[in-house]
């Protein structure tokens, strides 16, 4: 185990704001670690959230305080045209920027707040206080033709994230990355840094003997579905792979990603749903079944990396970044993908076993510096 060691306490007792897009769970699951960490250097931790990524926080840290803090809106379309519908919200995005930047204004001294963690929202920045921008996606996949624009899509980015002091990257410096292209084709500033992964599973077990009684920890699924992203594509998926396994002979736990609730239902003998499991479940559950099913998302691909566990991908249709990351680590031997509109249970299983996974555990050291360096600046502002 790594130590550290540490100032006095009473010298860093600062107030950090972390505060993840509602997009799905995948921004929330991955600040997890980043709170941990914070908290571990002796930092205080206020969490600003809204959607699912609110409800999420609220039950993996009941002990902290976390404000409704309302984000930029995009809903996924029904069809595949997900760079369109983004376009056509265009205004009401940047509109969403300038109110995030307002209200943490007004946060900032009634919770006496000294630096903030953004995941991927653009407006939680101030030059009142150390800001860090938290993204892997430093280039943006353009779709089609539109290839042909991403150079200038990554600089506009670069721009958009320019209030912020610095840019925190969750992936490693060296291979095998996560991420492929999106955050290791073009140069990037000097003052964005790798953090390593960021799993929710962290490099060493979970230790919880109180949660691991739950009777879903006890389960051994042949087949492990776990939910994620926005609606409607995450029912979608839900309806379509509900429709093959109920007709197959193999056992099925269903994950649903829905936060705020607590249900879980029976299918049929062989078939429950799970509306959420927390991470502790959720990692015995991953490291048990034979079979796991998932989107590509990027928190999804750290938590299989550390669990050392292979998967059959599905992309989100019409997301380029998924689609993209499906196939990078098809093309790497790590994971299996098949688009959604055409997805066979039967014959993913059958060619998914080719498979190798991939195997990268975090070990938290880089992040550890960034959040040394991040306390650094804060006690030079002091000064």
């Amino acid at each position: 185990m790594l130590t550290y060691k540490k100032k006095s306490l009473a010298s860093r007792t600062y107030t950090i704001l972390v505060s993840p897009l509602d997009w799905g769970l995948g921004h929330a699951t991955r600040c997890i670690p980043v709170i941990q960490r914070l908290m571990h250097h002796g930092l205080r931790v206020i969490l600003g959230a809204d959607g699912r990524a609110y409800d999420l926080l609220k039950r993996e840290f009941p002990q902290l305080k976390v404000l409704p803090l309302p984000g930029a809106k995009i809903q996924y379309p029904g069809n595949s045209n997900l760079v369109a519908k983004i376009i056509r919200s265009a205004p009401s995005f940047y509109q969403s920027i300038k109110a995030e930047n307002r209200h943490l204004s007004a946060l900032i001294p009634e919770h006496d707040i000294r630096a903030v963690i953004s995941d991927n929202r653009y407006g939680l920045y101030s030059q009142d206080i150390y800001s860090v921008f938290l993204g892997h996606q430093m280039m943006l996949r353009m779709p089609g033709l539109l290839g042909v624009s991403e150079y200038f899509v990554h600089k506009l980015h670069l721009y958009f994230m320019s209030g912020f002091h610095t840019c925190w990257i969750p992936d490693f410096p060296d291979p095998p990355y996560l991420s492929g292209d999106l955050a290791h084709r073009y140069r990037l500033p000097s003052n964005y840094h790798y953090v390593g992964s960021l799993s929710r599973f962290g490099d060493e077990p979970l230790l919880e003997p109180a949660v691991y009684q739950q009777t879903e920890s006890e389960i051994t699924p042949d087949i492990l579905v776990i939910l994620s992203g926005p609606e409607p594509q995450r029912s979608i998926l839900e309806e379509r792979l509900l429709s093959q396994l109920v007709g197959s002979p193999y056992t099925a736990l269903i994950v649903r990603g829905v936060s705020e609730s607590n249900r879980r239902k029976t299918v049929n003998s062989r078939i429950t749903l799970l509306d959420y499991a927390n991470r502790w479940v959720l990692q015995q559950l991953i490291l048990k079944a034979k079979v796991i099913i998932c989107r590509p998302g990027y928190s999804s691909i750290m938590d299989l990396a550390a669990a050392g566990k292979k998967a059959i991908f599905i992309p989100t249709p019409g997301q380029t970044e998924q689609e993209y990351l499906a196939w990078y680590h098809y093309q790497a031997g790590h994971y299996y993908y098949a688009p959604q509109k055409s997805f066979c249970l039967e014959s993913a299983i059958r060619d998914s076993e080719g498979m190798n996974g991939l195997c990268r555990s975090p070990s938290y050291r880089l992040l550890d510096t960034q959040i040394e360096k991040l306390i650094s600046q804060i006690e030079i502002r002091d000064q």
